[in-house]
């Protein structure tokens, strides 16, 4: 009796080891759309001249980036990493960035995207006035 209960034990933690890991690899087969990280809604990019963007997607998938007026077409590399580069966009109206695969996938989109200056300021001040 305790032969058959340990074989039970043991076919049910096999399997509860195997079947999560058949999930994973069907999920991994076609990866997901992704636009880089560091795009989002209410994002504001740099005015006047050529704006990079980019991400993941399935290896070989033809990913289209649109805004505004313009349209850029690109195929994922063999990594699955994309860019494209917009060009120089002028001020105006929020407008909305969309990303769409050919996997059959929803498209990501950003909304209330802002196109203007962009500053990065750095440094420390001493709170001193001279």
């Amino acid at each position: 009796m305790k032969r058959l209960t340990c074989r039970i034990l043991v076919t049910a933690l096999a399997l509860s080891v195997v079947v999560p890991t058949a999930r994973s690899e069907e999920s991994a087969a076609v990866p997901p759309l992704r636009a880089g990280r560091m795009f989002s809604d209410l994002m504001i990019l740099q005015r006047d001249m050529p704006v990079p963007v980019w991400g993941e997607a399935a290896p070989g998938e033809r990913v289209v980036v649109s805004i505004r007026n313009q349209e850029k077409t690109t195929k994922a590399d063999a990594d699955g990493k994309w860019m494209v580069k917009l060009d120089p966009l002028k001020t105006g109206e929020p407008a909305t960035l969309t990303i769409r695969g050919d996997k059959g996938k929803d498209a990501i989109t950003f909304t209330d995207v802002l196109v203007g200056e962009v500053w990065i300021g750095t440094g420390q001040s001493s709170g001193a006035l001279e």
